[in-house]
C-alpha cells in the first residue's frame, strides 16, 4: 500500500485463523460443511478515514 501513498504506520493486520469463523465448518451432526468452509476463506479490509487503516485477514 506504500505505493498508493498509505503509510506503513496506518496499516495493521491480524490473523485469526480458526479462532473467528463467520460460518460453522461442520454441520450439527459432525459432517463436513463445505459451504461454511468457503465462507470462512476470506480477507477483510477495514479502512478508516480517521487517519488509520486496519486490514484484518482471516484464514
Amino acid at each position: 500500500m506504500k505505493a498508493k501513498g498509505i503509510s506503513d504506520a496506518r496499516m495493521v493486520y491480524q490473523y485469526y485463523g480458526e479462532a473467528v469463523p463467520v460460518a460453522p465448518n461442520a454441520n450439527p451432526d459432525g459432517s463436513d460443511n463445505p459451504e461454511g468452509r468457503q465462507l470462512n476463506r476470506r480477507c477483510e479490509f477495514n479502512i478508516k478515514t480517521e487517519g488509520t487503516a486496519e486490514i484484518i485477514m482471516k484464514f
